[in-house]
């Protein structure tokens, strides 16, 4: 087995592998394959022909308002006949050393299975959650804390026209979450949250108050909705997906909901991707079962650099010290030990001049540097003894929101 990157006369093979091991439809090959970038591929190769690839995205990813480099690895894929021989845990390596030297932090992916990624030091690190709605559940008006509605907030048509716009409010909207992913190349957007790819229906509308005389101005939005119309087989009619719903108000919010239930009729449902706790379901839940969770997916996270991630995410607004040691068996420059100090919302990070009882494998320090597990998660695995001296120091600085994002990769 050979690993190289990818050339312009492998673009066959690729999109061969795909259709085999992702079942990717016609129309992607189609629209996406003449412009898909192969200079962030590497392929593994047999005997002269391709056997598997992987890719990764140059993203940022958000921890506690602050953006971390990240890489975000896709298109992990090996042919069937060459499963079990190390070519995928080969090329997700590669990618992983590739990016620490680029100055990647952190490490995202959504794996087909875990073993391989764990084995990498990857370990699960948050969700990707889909809720569906009936449109008819949609209520006819809103009012809530005594009155609250959309506030004049207009739903207008939009689309790549106003892609800088649609990408700052997505920032600002990211910058409030946790584990969320941004990527500023067109194509990110234009492939992945516009899908205009897809020969569903495919739309993009914006929210954004209107200025003064009630005309809307053609500056900054309130929020967006990006989304699908798929069609239910043997009918007329169709269930709204959106790939991206995006508000940074209220009044945002029920603009694009009261914008949604205008579908009703032959549109039946509307879906999103959320947060685990999904606020809108606060609004939206008249009974137990109004706001379903549909599917969740899970993501992996692998910190990098250790240093480099821990120094770049944002804290909570606590003053601790604390020492701990990492086990990574890719990168032994991570291992420590390490002495942390946060203040102020930001960490300082060094080598400790005395040895830390406190050891953590990299997998346990990136499921914690996420948030999607907790020290006390830690305890009950096993991972960590519960008498472990620096445990309150580390529990109160691995604390925080759950982590999700709305996009795959």
């Amino acid at each position: 087995m050979t690993v190289r990157p990818l050339v312009e006369a492998d673009r066959d093979a690729v999109f061969r592998i795909a259709r085999i091991c992702f079942n990717v439809p016609p129309e992607w090959i189609r629209s996406v394959g003449p412009e898909l970038r192969l200079d962030r591929y590497l392929g593994s190769e047999v005997n002269g022909a391709l056997a598997g690839v992987a890719a990764d995205f140059d993203l940022r990813q958000w921890f506690h308002g602050r953006a971390v480099r990240c890489s975000g690895v896709a298109s992990v894929a090996v042919l069937p006949e060459h499963r079990g021989a190390g070519h995928a845990s080969r090329l997700v390596e590669e990618l992983l050393r590739r990016a620490r030297r680029e100055g990647m932090a952190v490490s995202s992916l959504y794996p087909a299975t875990t073993r391989v990624y764990r084995q990498l030091g990857y370990e699960l690190a948050g969700q990707r959650s889909q809720f569906r709605v009936k449109l008819s559940d949609l209520p006819a008006g809103w009012s809530a804390d005594g009155g609250l509605a959309a506030g004049g907030t207009e739903v207008a048509e939009s689309g790549l026209a106003e892609l800088d716009v649609i990408r700052r409010c997505y920032r600002r909207f990211a910058s409030r979450h946790t584990g969320l992913v941004e990527c500023d190349t067109e194509d990110w957007w234009r492939r992945r949250v516009f899908r205009l790819w897809s020969d569903a229906p495919v739309r993009v509308v914006v929210a954004r108050r209107p200025g003064p005389g009630g005309v809307a101005p053609a500056g900054e939005i309130e929020g967006y909705a990006a989304f699908q119309l798929d069609a239910i087989p043997g009918t007329w009619s169709y269930d709204i997906a959106c790939t991206h719903f995006i508000a940074l108000t209220p009044g945002a919010a029920w603009a694009l909901l009261k914008y949604f239930r205008g579908y009703r009729g032959l549109g039946q449902s509307l879906s999103w991707y959320g947060s685990p706790n999904e606020p809108l379901a606060v609004w939206l839940g008249a009974g137990a079962e109004d706001v379903t969770p549909v599917r969740t997916q899970r993501f992996m996270t692998r910190l990098v650099d250790v240093s480099g991630a821990l120094t770049a995410r944002g804290w909570p607004e606590v003053s601790v010290e604390t020492t701990f040691a990492v086990r990574d068996a890719l990168f032994p420059e991570n291992e420590g030990p390490w002495r942390m100090e946060v203040s102020e919302g930001r960490a300082r990070v060094e080598r400790a001049d005395r040895p830390a009882g406190c050891l953590l494998s990299i997998g346990a320090l990136s499921a914690l540097y996420t948030g999607h597990l907790t020290m006390p998660d830690l305890v009950s695995l096993g991972w960590i003894d519960p008498g472990e001296p620096q445990l309150p120091a580390l529990s109160r600085i691995f604390s925080g929101p759950a982590p999700w994002m709305p996009d795959i990769f």
